[in-house]
């Protein structure tokens, strides 16, 4: 039988169970389509508008005790979950489950959106929270340095353009008084080489 002829008779063999009973297939690809939309990400969660949803920590409190998502509470034992969860939702907000790597609190979401509870599941648990987090403030640190050296390089650019390409300033006549120094004269002993600078005789 060839490839062709199979997907046919697959289709075929779809199609009779599913007229038989449709709930079988129909209900299935429900599940599966509500399996695939029980996680959210770290930039999802983000993006939520704050009040709007209820973080539940299902960590013990060896692992809370280190830090949680601010904002989260812990979640009651796994016969209390459901209605802890529901509290929220009749709230009008989201509850969103998260654990240390996001493996049980995304088969406790499942089990619950079994019992007609939607809830969510943190995509990496409070671990990859953490990482999304510092990888987010390094990003801000670069972006910061990068800034600076770009306005670092337009002041160059600017003092260039003022001086003159292929110009040099023109040394101050002894005497006379040196830009930026503060009021001080070239013929002071501190730039004729009489004597030390007040901060050389520090050590």
């Amino acid at each position: 039988m060839q490839n062709k002829d199979l997907l046919l008779y697959f289709e075929s063999f779809l199609s009779i169970i599913n007229k038989r009973n449709p709930t079988n297939i129909v209900g299935y690809e429900r599940k599966v389509e509500s399996m695939s939309n029980i996680n959210i990400s770290y930039k999802e969660l983000k993006q939520l508008e704050k009040g709007s949803y209820q973080l539940l920590d299902m960590r013990d409190e060896s692992n809370t005790s280190y830090g949680m998502i601010p904002g989260a509470v812990v979640a009651a034992g796994e016969d209390e979950l459901g209605t802890q969860a529901k509290e929220y939702i009749d709230q009008g907000k989201k509850v969103i489950l998260y654990c240390t790597k996001g493996i049980f609190s995304k088969e406790a979401a499942e089990k619950l959106a079994e019992e007609g509870i939607n809830v969510l599941s943190l995509e990496g648990g409070y671990t990859g929270w953490l990482l999304s987090l510092m990888k987010e403030e390094q990003e801000n640190d670069q972006k910061t340095e990068q800034n600076n050296k770009e306005a670092e390089g337009k002041g160059k650019k600017k003092e260039t353009r003022q001086t003159g390409p292929g110009r040099q300033k023109t040394p101050p006549e002894r005497g006379g008084r040196i830009p930026g120094a503060g009021g001080l004269r070239s013929g002071s002993r501190w730039f004729a080489g009489v004597g030390r600078h007040p901060l050389s005789q520090a050590r």
